[in-house]
């Protein structure tokens, strides 16, 4: 929006925005409305990040739970 004086200024009739979204919002499917609405599809980064220390996590807690212990097998005695 443009004032008098030619400078850019915000749109003051915000709630107008708020009430026109909302309204769409109502009127979409409610998957599409979780979709678009899920803050790591907006930031992708984030989703990254949080996705790669989950999957290192769940490595780490797999290979702690199948790790090799030689200790624990029984030996076989030499005929």
């Amino acid at each position: 929006m443009v004032c008098q004086s030619g400078h850019y200024v915000r749109d003051p009739f915000t709630l107008k925005q708020i009430m026109l979204s909302s309204a769409l919002r109502r009127q979409s499917r409610p998957l599409a409305r979780i979709i678009r609405d899920f803050v790591l599809f907006k930031r992708p980064v984030v989703a990254l990040v949080l996705g790669s220390a989950l999957l290192l996590s769940l490595l780490a807690v797999t290979q702690h739970s199948t790790s090799y212990d030689p200790k624990t097998l029984p030996k076989t005695e030499k005929n």
